[in-house]
């Protein structure tokens, strides 16, 4: 009855009665559906290559595929989806002829391949194609009676350390006997800040630049001599005489007598 006078239709569905006709329909053509009434038919996407403009989907086919360096290898995948396909060893082929650079025919990357030779008499090689020198490890011999090595190639020397053994207050070197003195100082000073001192534990040789243990005496009619209790090492340069310090006492003394008597005299003028 609500349709007696006409449907209202609305593309392919009446609004009015719900009915549905076979034209008028709004598609949607990636997923086979039409979307007022919901019939179905067979999806029609539009492809590019393997992948659907419209919708996004993708299919096992249409890929184009292409070469990439990646882990020292040459791997295939499509441009479009992503998918990956054949992995390969890199094709090298010259680049020019009169480089060293080649370059893969699939994935397109390019290395050095230098054809390296040694040269007489030293540690390097060459190309032999573009010239470029590379360095090589020096093939080190120790030298019989000195501390150093040689090279068995080039020819060039370098120094060892020396084996030291003590004994009697010298270090001699095992190898090459070079010698060098090796006191026992006694250390002085604070356990954080200990320094050498001026006489060897065992032999007594005195130290010139050791840390003297200072104590001021008086001889000779001198005081203030410095004389180390260690070595027995003396500093004069500061020593004072007796007979100077006791002049002086005695000056000293004077005067503060005339200072009393005259302070007794000032006392007494005032009180008359």
């Amino acid at each position: 009855m609500a349709c007696l006078f006409g449907h209202k239709w609305n593309g392919c569905k009446c609004t009015k009665c719900g009915k549905t006709r076979d034209e008028g329909h709004d598609w949607d053509l990636c997923k086979g559906v039409c979307r007022i009434c919901g019939q179905t038919r067979p999806p029609e996407h539009d492809w590019s290559g393997c992948v659907c403009r419209r919708c996004g989907t993708t299919r096992d086919e249409g890929h184009d595929f292409v070469w990439k360096a990646e882990g020292g290898q040459c791997k295939e995948a499509c441009a479009i989806c992503g998918k990956p396909g054949e992995t390969k060893e890199h094709d090298w082929q010259p680049a020019s002829s009169c480089t060293c650079m080649e370059k893969c025919s699939r994935c397109g990357k390019t290395r050095k391949n230098h054809r390296f030779k040694p040269v007489e008499g030293c540690c390097k090689e060459v190309c032999a194609v573009c010239g470029e020198e590379r360095a090589l490890a020096h093939q080190y011999e120790p030298v019989k009676g000195f501390c150093k090595e040689k090279c068995s190639v080039c020819g060039k020397e370098r120094k060892l350390e020396h084996t030291f053994k003590w004994k009697d207050c010298t270090e001699t070197c095992t190898v090459c006997g070079y010698s060098r003195p090796a006191h026992r100082w006694h250390m002085v000073g604070p356990l954080n800040n200990r320094k050498p001192g001026c006489r060897c534990m065992v032999c007594g040789e005195t130290n010139e630049n050791g840390v003297h243990n200072w104590e001021s005496v008086t001889e000779g009619g001198y005081t203030n001599i410095a004389v180390c209790r260690i070595c027995g090492k003396r500093d004069e340069s500061k020593k004072i005489s007796v007979a100077e310090i006791e002049r002086a006492d005695r000056e000293m003394e004077r005067a503060m007598e005339w200072n009393d008597s005259a302070h007794d005299m000032a006392s007494k003028g005032f009180r008359r």
